[in-house]
C-alpha cells in the first residue's frame, strides 16, 4: 500500500490525500453498495438541484469509508479536485487519519468536525458532516 503520510513539526503523523483502492476493487465495492447508491442517488441529486450555496456539496461513501460519488456544484467539485478528493479514495482512519467519516463509520452516529479536529492538513479547511445510512 501507498505511504499516504506526512510527519508534522512535531512529529506526529499527518495524512497527506487518501488512498485510493485499486479500480478492479472498487468495482466490487460499487456491485456491493448498490441498494444504498441507488436511494442515495435519487435523494442527493435533488438536493443539490434545489440547493442555493455554491461551495458545499455531498459525498457517498460505503460501509467502509470508500467514497462511491461527489455530489454538487461546479465549485465543490473543484475544491474536490484540488484536494484530491475523487471517487475511489478511502476514508477509514488507517487509509486518511481521523476525520467526521471514519468516526462516524466507527461510532455508527452523526459525526461533525471542523478545522485542527481533523486529522488530515487537506481538511482542515472545511467543516464536515458525516451521517451513516442503513439500507437493509
Amino acid at each position: 500500500m501507498e505511504d499516504h503520510t506526512l510527519r508534522g513539526q512535531d512529529g506526529t503523523e499527518q495524512f497527506a490525500a487518501p488512498r485510493l483502492v485499486p479500480e478492479a476493487e472498487f468495482t466490487k465495492i460499487k456491485a456491493e453498495s448498490v441498494k444504498i447508491y441507488a436511494y442515495a442517488n435519487r435523494v442527493l441529486s435533488k438536493a443539490c438541484a434545489e440547493q442555493e450555496v455554491k461551495n458545499w456539496g455531498f459525498a457517498l461513501f460505503d460501509k467502509h469509508g470508500c467514497l462511491l460519488k461527489l455530489y454538487g456544484p461546479p465549485g465543490y467539485h473543484q475544491w474536490c479536485q484540488r484536494l484530491g478528493i475523487c471517487v475511489r479514495s478511502c476514508w477509514d482512519r488507517d487509509s486518511f487519519g481521523e476525520n467526521a467519516v471514519s468516526l462516524g463509520l466507527e461510532r455508527k452516529q452523526a459525526v461533525l468536525l471542523s478545522g485542527e479536529e481533523n486529522e488530515s492538513p487537506l481538511l482542515r479547511e472545511a467543516s464536515i458532516f458525516f451521517e451513516p445510512l442503513l439500507i437493509e
